[in-house]
């Protein structure tokens, strides 16, 4: 009896991690996702090279995600895309902060912030640029459970 209680106390403990890292896996994997999807997509939108670009011709190179992190209840993504004007030639990289929350159970983008210097963006100053919904924040995640 008490081999048995060892060996399922034993499954329980290694079962549960492994279930607990793979699901904080894809939180992660799924978040990354979106942010290059939202970002590719607000940045190539109609009218989008005349307020980031000032008009010039431009396509995306990289984007990468670089934290996550919650305040309150916004979880705050930050990131950068480097972008490449066709006519001049020159590389810019954009710094973007975006503000998130969940609203029955969807996240929506609620604040967005494109810099061309990269500097700490906090809640106060992201709550000063709302986002009008233009691009969907989960538009091309694909549920795959």
């Amino acid at each position: 009896m008490n081999r048995k209680k060892i060996f399922i106390i034993t499954i329980i403990l290694f079962i549960m991690p492994v279930n607990t890292l793979f699901c904080n896996e894809l939180e992660y994997q799924k978040t990354k996702m979106s942010f290059k999807n939202f970002i590719e997509c607000e940045l190539t939108r109609t009218n989008a090279e005349n307020y980031y670009f000032k008009g010039k011709i431009h396509k995306i190179d990289i984007i990468n995600m670089h934290d996550i992190r919650n305040e309150g209840n916004i979880k705050i993504i930050t990131g950068a895309a480097k972008c490449f004007e066709i006519i001049s030639q020159k590389s810019q990289t954009l710094f973007v902060t975006i503000g998130i929350k969940k609203i029955l159970e969807n996240e929506k983008v609620l604040y967005f912030l494109a810099k061309k210097e990269n500097a700490p963006v906090f809640l106060i100053e992201l709550a000063e640029n709302p986002y009008n919904e233009r691009c969907l924040w989960t538009q091309y995640w694909i549920n795959t459970n």
